[in-house]
């Protein structure tokens, strides 16, 4: 008899790596050998764990008594009461998460535990939810949506609770609620070395996700916002500026740091808030001009961010700035179209925020000739294929607008009727030089020589 570790493919890294905890080995009557994790990371702890324990599972004639033996084993302590469950999950999530993650969370841990104290109320413990039950309110929340008639949500630091108008949750809703709940159940009942099926949602399977792309800007909508934004709302302009002219996202536009800003060479040197704690890759950004511009005119103030009044409140209450930047987008004067309304849905669906900036800054840069390894580059993006869903926002006019330039392969000999002689571009700028549009005039013949 042996203890050892388990060589294992890290998933984030790719690199092989050992468990932490130690396994051993064990036989079942029928001669099938199985191994288990003894939830030890001390050798000699994990020797005395094998000793006490092995004998009794290998004198177990079925795999499914082996599995509940090892339960009562490896969770030598008392079952988790249903009311104290969600405080038990907190206080092993992770440090760094908001307050509106947890409280998004508490409230789909409450409207599950609502569902058992109505449904099956001699449920009291956390072991006692079994496959029919988890089974059972998959179909509540597919068919009628929450259990609950209200729910509760944090804004900063004050509770709200405001009624559920909508009965129809999106796939991607019932997605989330899926994947929360088997992480519940796993991590106060599982153990992550071992194999143990401990979630009993794990064998439910995910809806088909639904495809409601979010939308970017067109360069008209984003004068607008940057017109409106600079005369209206000083407090939001700046942060527009900055995630327009680089492509980061709200939480790293708000705390950009000035000794993230190269002024010699004129870049920008950021870690990104998203994969500082995975990948902890620094992405460069060159300073355009108009970012530039304002640069110049801002001072310090004695704080080591860019925007102090902006990190401010997004590290203290980050939905403030999402409020605040959803409340200028709806304004209706600006006539930008920001939700849309999705057939079998009660509620219509975000189609343009404040991250759409960040897809408009892939397009444009696309548009712009930028290839394509430096915009994944510059937008710090682990995949192509996220880079690409980015840049897939071409509208008809672009698609027009480019494909028209194409040649005329088959019959080269043949005028384009797409395209413009230089015959045909001198007439038309000679017709333009005898008007008095001199304030256009330079934009308009750029606009003839490009077509």
């Amino acid at each position: 008899m042996a203890v050892y570790r388990r060589k294992i493919k890290d998933k984030k890294t790719g690199q092989t790596r050992y468990t932490k905890k130690y396994y051993c080995f064990y036989t079942l009557p029928d001669g099938t050998r199985k191994m288990k994790s003894t939830g030890e990371t001390r050798k000699n702890e994990a020797e005395i764990w094998e000793n006490e324990n092995v004998e009794k599972l290998t004198s177990l004639k079925t795999e499914k008594a082996v599995l509940h033996e090892y339960r009562k084993i490896l969770h030598n302590t008392d079952p988790i009461k249903l009311e104290e469950a969600f405080q038990t999950f907190k206080s092993q999530i992770r440090r760094n998460a908001s307050e509106n993650y947890i409280s998004r969370l508490e409230s789909m841990w409450n409207d599950f535990y609502g569902f058992l104290k109505v449904k099956h109320p001699l449920i009291k413990k956390l072991n006692e939810i079994d496959v029919n039950i988890a089974e059972s309110y998959y179909q509540q929340i597919i068919q009628s949506g929450r259990f609950l008639n209200e729910i509760s949500y944090l804004r900063g630091k004050k509770e709200i609770t405001a009624p559920i108008n909508n009965k129809n949750l999106s796939n991607n809703t019932i997605n989330d609620f899926l994947v929360f709940l088997n992480q519940f159940f796993t991590k106060l009942l599982g153990d992550k070395d071992t194999e143990i099926p401990v979630s009993p949602f794990r064998k439910i399977k995910k809806l088909p996700k639904e495809a409601v792309s979010r939308e970017i800007f067109t360069p008209e909508q984003l004068a607008i916002i940057g017109t409106e934004s600079e005369k209206n709302e000083s407090f939001l302009y700046p942060i527009f500026l900055v995630s327009v002219n680089t492509g980061l996202r709200e939480g790293d536009a708000c705390t950009l740091e000035w000794e993230e800003i190269d002024f010699q060479r004129r870049w920008i040197n950021r870690m990104l808030n998203k994969t500082r704690r995975t990948t902890g890759k620094t992405v460069r950004i060159p300073i355009l001009e108009p970012l530039w511009e304002f640069l110049k005119n801002i001072s310090q103030n004695n704080s080591k961010y860019l925007l102090p009044d902006q990190a401010h409140m997004y590290l203290s209450n980050s939905s403030g700035i999402s409020y605040r930047v959803k409340k200028f987008l709806n304004n209706k004067k600006l006539g930008i179209e920001t939700t849309k309304k999705i057939v079998g849905r009660d509620q219509v669906v975000s189609i343009r925020d404040f991250h759409s900036l960040r897809h408009s800054f892939c397009y444009i840069a696309g548009e712009a000739g930028v290839p394509f390894p430096i915009v994944k580059d510059i937008m710090g993006h682990m995949t192509e294929r996220m880079t690409q869903l980015y840049m897939d926002h071409a509208s008809d006019g672009d698609k027009k607008k480019h494909l028209l330039k194409i040649p005329n392969y088959l019959n080269p000999n043949l005028p384009n009727k797409s395209q413009k002689s230089e015959s045909d571009k001198i007439l038309e700028i000679q017709e333009l030089l005898k008007t008095n549009q001199s304030d256009r005039l330079a934009q308009q013949i750029e606009t003839i020589l490009s077509s």
